[in-house]
């Protein structure tokens, strides 16, 4: 289990491609949007169990026949099929309604590890045994408590949509009712499935006859759940008409051929990276040639090439690119050179980044230059949990011992760069230093130093209260100096800090193995 956590809390997503295309969202009462719930897992007692569950499940889906890495898997097995066995069939798309929310945890946990026991061999396991993964994920599944507005709940029934476990449990619950169903020999051989089947998550398609039969291919699938939760949306294409599957928009011809090309729904609002944004040009070149060799590898022929580009070409002029076909020349082929050593530098100005590239260029450094964009707007201004307000740790700043030290903050703060001053002294001596733990957690340490010296030898106040007030209960002030999530960044503020303002009780051999530290 994790540390220094905090409790999952839930927000929503507008699900805007279910707003009708000529309905203003802002004119809808709340009543009327359909959103997707979120619960936010980030830095959740179970967060580190999670991950660890996911790195040994995910690989599974390579044994699920059906499933889809990506939407190049997904062309490339379109393409394989002949048009003599597509001759009468039509693709079909199906949708799970909230697959999430309507997964019954028990039966899932179950079904990974029944799968994940044929192919116990064929994972990386970590030494685990199944039946210490099946802890693992009863930990992480039936754990769903979660905060919104100050108060706790519990989610009773489906999988949190957040939870890094949740996706590759959804995924192989649905297999395991495909299995069962579609999977199994007398309907496989007669049906136009065997031909082509595949999924994403919780979006299907298929090859049927008609109409009917894509639907009893779903209701087939739907009756092994014991539950009975989970239901599919068919949409299955007009004659000659093209249905819309992820990124593309998949046709069946009368001969058989299959007809792709590019697709975004109505709803979307075409927002992409801007031309006036603070990034590098050569980025928003590349944001562009990506978006028309996506569009070239997905069309499968002239006009539903022209297709994907008409679609683009408005998408990137509404961002403000001018003359968009331009960003279609070909790359320049790279030279293969040594690994190179990265090196991150913030964004100024193209100028600036053309004259740092040819300098390293004519030093020969072994680095790649990677010019990053500040802070936007958004990630200043705007959070996935609006409504957590930092506190104390203890829930009850009256009690705390740490809160009234502290000029600046609460002793909830975590990744701070601090500064404790011993008031006891006339002089105020002063102690810089930073953690990645709650503020709360180190100063008690600290504090604990200053009281028992023996106990903590190389604690710098600890030996300074030894020495100079020896029997003196601690008497310090705090002050948060810096904040960085960053252990990087938060190290080099600590050092800047030390070199600058020089506390009396911090030592060169401490500003030596910062910098040890940031080398590395």
């Amino acid at each position: 289990m994790s540390h220094n956590t905090t409790l999952p809390t839930i927000y929503t997503l507008v699900k805007t491609h279910k707003v009708p295309v000529d309905v203003d969202i802002a004119t809808m009462k709340l009543e009327e949007l359909k959103v997707r719930p979120i619960v936010s897992c980030s830095g959740s007692p179970t967060e580190r169990l999670a991950s660890l569950a996911t790195l040994i499940i995910t690989p599974l889906l390579n044994f699920i026949p059906c499933h889809l890495k990506n939407i190049h898997h997904h062309l490339q097995l379109l393409r394989e099929l002949k048009p003599t066995d597509l001759r009468g069939l039509s693709f079909y798309t199906a949708d799970v309604c909230a697959l999430f929310t309507n997964v019954n945890v028990e039966r899932s946990i179950e079904y990974v590890i029944e799968l994940a026991t044929a192919h116990w061999h064929d994972i990386t396991t970590f030494g685990l045994k199944p039946v210490d993964l099946h802890r693992i994920m009863e930990v992480v599944l039936r754990n769903s408590y979660f905060t919104f507005n100050g108060r706790l709940y519990q989610q009773i029934y489906g999988a949190f949509i957040g939870c890094s476990v949740s996706p590759p449990c959804a995924i192989i619950t649905v297999y395991m009712l495909e299995r069962n169903s579609i999977y199994t020999d007398p309907f496989y051989i007669n049906s136009p499935l065997r031909k082509l089947y595949v999924r994403y998550v919780d979006d299907s398609g298929g090859l049927a006859r008609n109409e009917q039969e894509a639907i009893t291919n779903c209701r087939i699938i739907s009756d092994k759940d014991e539950d009975g939760r989970i239901k599919w949306e068919v949409e299955y294409p007009k004659k000659g008409e093209y249905v819309a599957f992820l990124d593309t928009e998949v046709k069946v011809g009368t001969d058989g051929n299959i007809s792709t090309r590019y697709y975004r729904k109505p709803q979307n609002k075409g927002i992409t990276l801007s031309y006036q944004s603070h990034h590098e040009h050569p980025t928003k070149c590349a944001v562009a040639k990506n978006y028309y060799r996506t569009a070239t590898e997905v069309s499968s022929g002239p006009a539903e090439l022209q297709h994907s580009f008409k679609i683009l070409d408005g998408v990137l002029r509404q961002n403000g690119y001018p003359n968009p076909r331009a960003f279609q020349e070909k790359e320049k082929k790279k030279q293969h050179t040594a690994a190179l050593t990265t090196l991150c530098l913030p964004y100024t100005t193209d100028y600036d980044s053309n004259q740092i590239r040819n300098y390293a260029r004519s030093i020969k450094i072994p680095v790649k230059l990677v010019f990053t964009p500040g802070k936007t707007l958004k990630q200043m201004l705007c959070s996935s949990r609006p409504l957590d307000k930092p506190g104390c740790l203890m829930s009850n700043p009256d009690r705390c011992e740490i809160c009234p030290l502290i000029e600046n903050g609460v002793c909830s703060r975590q990744g701070t760069v601090y500064q404790i001053t011993c008031i006891v002294c006339d002089m105020e001596v002063r102690y810089q230093g930073e953690t990645d733990r709650p503020l709360h957690h180190r100063i008690k340490e600290h504090l604990r130093a200053a009281r028992n010296p023996p106990t903590y030898p190389n604690n710098s106040l600890g030996q300074h209260y030894a020495k100079q007030h020896p029997n003196v209960p601690p008497k310090v002030k705090i002050r948060i100096l810096d904040s960085k999530r960053s252990t990087v960044k938060r190290k080099m503020s600590e050092a800047i800090c030390i070199h600058k303002q020089k506390p009396q009780l911090n030592d060169k051999s401490e500003l030596d193995s910062i910098v040890r530290y940031i080398a590395q």
